[in-house]
């Protein structure tokens, strides 16, 4: 634009010195004849440029200057444009521009715009004109003006330069073009929706007269007019009638659809009428119709499709326009092809979400889900939207190198495919264990991932569970053990909690007490848990403290176990949720130890897992904890026992010591009447060993008589109860001399 500003402002000058020269000779011829005033507006004249603004003009191949008189007729029409186009300007001179085969570009072709604006003296600029050239080709030009005055200040016409803007306009077309298809595309729900839309708009974006679409017919190689727009002209009942007739035309390389379809290029036909190949060239001719261009649709690299317009007018052809109809054609066939794509997709996710598995489909190259049923929403909690902007390794506790490991495999284990077992993990951080299967299959050319997967969490979750319950109950057995084995409380507790994590495979296990005479709770036995690592842990059984009201507290006055199976959530354990996170333990088992109808302290169990303490669990859990309180009253017996045994040898020691420092003779027999127990003073007198007393009758240390005698008194004492005071019987000793003596007998 500097150097059309440029040219214009050399023009000015020389029209301004032309002027002052015009001005000074018309001051002359006053001077000599005052009343005579001579002016001729010549319809042909020379216009003596300045060498230096011919030669501007000269090169500029696509700008020519004109003026025009009062009456808007051109009386200069002047430059290289004319000739490039072959357009004689003698032809123009002393015409106004509506009596010119030419119109405005836009306003219907209207001139009462612009005849208005020359009505009002005003300038105009970038006037856009559709010219029609004597052979019947359709160029544009760009013009713009300025009026002119005389001396007087009257009208005098107007002036300006114009540029031929074909090529520009084309390309604006193009434009134009591109907006209003990508539009329709994003707008339309289907191909059936769109194609009759872009047909209207490029058929009006060009000013064309009608168009349509043909496509292919795959099962029978034909291609079908599937829809067709066209403006009222003359003919065009006919011509549109001869295009539906051809409705079911073979594809091969003749006439200008089987040309651009079987080429798959774009074609420019400048004068339809006179193509021999073209089948409607006689309703086309008596129509009217001359240009005609077609593009074809491509679906990648196939073409699936053919678009056809028609014009009135001749244009020549623009290569830049073909090359943006190729672009065009390939949006449309990748609009088509997502159609087909969606609609398989959308069949397939009818299937899918009938299906009670969850199913994910999945583009294992860009590591993202195309597309996925009902029931994997509902398992991961995600909406569809949220799910798309998810990496399939972000629902798993796995990397995301472990995934494309996986799909690795999938691809080369090909139709067999994978199974696996995997965690998945949910939007509001809840886990399910999935069984799955993977499956490589071919989507558009590309490889993706079909992975079925089975909810298998109340199964796993049931596994799991018995394998605690086999675990706890070996831990019962080993409680049991350490019951045997221990003998005092103390190693009691310790026993109990390295059972429970080494038999029970539980995290962690700890046994607490309550003071005498407090309401805090000690830490006795613990197993599981790093040294130091729960010494600042806090506990009571006071429930107006915050540590008061917890799992222990709540088992410790209810006398019955308390869980939580997802502490961190659990508003009652509130005060050591920081420590639980920092340990890292997710489910807690309280359960009190209870002893005459009164806790006096408890077991804590730990897991990692939440869930981890069932109904059945717990009852384990409590009868471990029963065993406890069992075993220490077993302890108290025990210790009560070992008492009174003590009691009685230290009694026995001292009655043996009297026994034994007795001068009388003391002994003791059994039912049977066989001595049990002898002091020495009775072996002194019988002359036996104290091992050959014992066992020995009575009857053999009596004669006949006398052991009758014995046996009577004997059985009275242990009929009656009452003793006998001072019997006096005759006994053998063991020599076989005789004795006498005084007998007291009680039972």
């Amino acid at each position: 634009m500097a150097w059309l500003l440029q040219n214009h402002l050399i023009i000015k000058r020389e029209l301004c010195r032309k002027k002052a020269v015009a001005a000074r000779k018309r001051a002359r011829a006053r001077t000599e004849k005052p009343k005579k005033r001579i002016r001729e507006l010549r319809y042909a004249r020379r216009f003596d440029f300045d060498p230096r603004v011919r030669a501007l003009i000269s090169a500029s191949p696509n700008w020519y200057y004109w003026e025009q008189d009062k009456d808007f007729r051109f009386t200069i029409m002047t430059g290289p444009a004319f000739d490039r186009a072959g357009i004689d300007p003698q032809h123009v001179i002393g015409k106004t521009r509506w009596q010119l085969p030419m119109a405005p570009l836009g306003n219907g072709g209207s001139w009462d715009e612009h005849r208005s604006r020359l009505a009002a003296r005003e300038p105009f600029s970038d006037l856009v004109l559709r010219y029609v050239k004597p052979n019947g080709e359709v160029n544009f030009i760009s013009t713009s003006g300025q009026p002119l005055f005389d001396n007087a200040g009257r009208f005098a016409g107007y002036r300006g330069i114009s540029k031929d803007i074909t090529p520009r306009v084309w390309r604006e077309r193009r434009l134009v073009i591109e907006r209003t298809v990508a539009q329709i595309l994003a707008d339309a729900a289907s191909f059936a929706e769109a194609a009759p839309k872009i047909i209207r708009a490029i058929c009006q974006t060009l000013e064309w007269v009608c168009g349509a679409y043909w496509k292919l017919d795959e099962q029978a190689h034909r291609l079908l007019c599937a829809d067709i727009w066209s403006a009222d002209f003359p003919g065009s009942h006919e011509f549109l009638a001869a295009t539906r007739q051809f409705s079911s035309h073979p594809v091969r390389a003749r006439g200008l659809v089987g040309r651009v379809f079987v080429k798959g290029e774009p074609m420019w036909m400048r004068n339809i009428a006179n193509e021999r190949s073209f089948g409607r060239a006689p309703q086309a001719r008596a129509a009217g119709l001359r240009t005609a261009i077609a593009f074809p649709i491509k679906d990648g690299v196939r073409t699936i499709g053919v678009m056809e317009f028609f014009s009135r007018d001749t244009h020549t052809p623009n290569p830049g326009f073909l090359d943006g109809l190729v672009a065009i054609g390939a949006s449309i066939g990748h609009f088509a092809r997502r159609l087909q794509t969606e609609a398989k997709l959308s069949q397939f996710r009818a299937a899918m979400d009938a299906s009670v598995d969850i199913i994910y489909v999945i583009d294992p190259l860009h590591m993202r889900f195309l597309d996925f049923n009902e029931a994997a929403c509902r398992r991961s909690g995600y909406t569809r939207e949220e799910l798309l902007r998810i990496a399939p390794y972000d629902l798993v506790f796995r990397s995301r190198e472990h995934i494309e490991h996986l799909y690795e495999c999938v691809v080369a284990a090909g139709p067999a495919g994978v199974k696996s077992e995997t965690v998945e993990r949910s939007k509001n951080g809840d886990r399910a264990y999935l069984e799955m299967q993977h499956r490589a299959i071919q989507l558009d050319g590309k490889t993706a991932i079909v992975s079925v997967a089975r909810d298998i969490t109340d199964r796993k979750l049931a596994e799991r569970a018995n394998e605690r319950l086999k675990r706890l109950y070996s831990a019962l057995g080993a409680l049991n053990e350490a019951i045997l084995r221990s003998r005092e409380s103390a190693e009691l507790y310790h026993r109990v909690c390295e059972a429970a994590v080494e038999s029970g495979r539980l995290f962690a296990t700890t046994a607490f007490l309550i003071e005498p005479g407090s309401s805090w709770a000690r830490v006795v036995a613990s197993a599981g848990f790093a040294p130091g690592e729960i010494d600042d842990v806090r506990i009571s059984v006071d429930p107006t403290v915050p540590e008061g009201r917890g799992l222990f507290a709540t088992a410790y006055r209810t006398l019955e176990p308390c869980i939580s199976n997802d502490y961190c959530k659990d508003s009652r354990t509130l005060p050591w949720h920081d420590k639980a996170h920092d340990i890292g333990f997710a489910a807690v088992a309280a359960v009190p130890i209870v002893r005459d109808s009164r806790a006096f302290g408890g077991l804590i169990f730990y897991a990692r897992e939440k869930n981890a303490f069932d109904e059945e669990i717990v009852q384990l859990l409590k009868r471990m904890a029963e065993n406890v309180a069992f075993a220490l009253d077993s302890f108290d017996r025990e210790n009560e026992r070992r008492a009174a045994e003590e009691a009685v040898r230290a009694s026995e020691e001292k009655y043996r010591n009297v026994l034994a420092n007795m001068n009388e003779g003391y002994f003791e027999v059994d039912l049977k009447g066989n001595y049990t127990f002898v002091n020495d003073a009775l072996l002194r007198m019988r002359g036996y060993r104290y091992d050959e007393m014992i066992g020995l009758s009575y009857r053999d240390t009596y004669d006949p008589e006398t052991a009758k005698q014995t046996r009577r008194v004997y059985n009275e004492v242990y009929r009656t109860g009452k003793p006998v005071q001072r019997v006096e019987w005759t006994f053998k000793r063991k020599d076989g001399s005789r004795g006498r003596w005084e007998q007291s007998v009680q039972r």
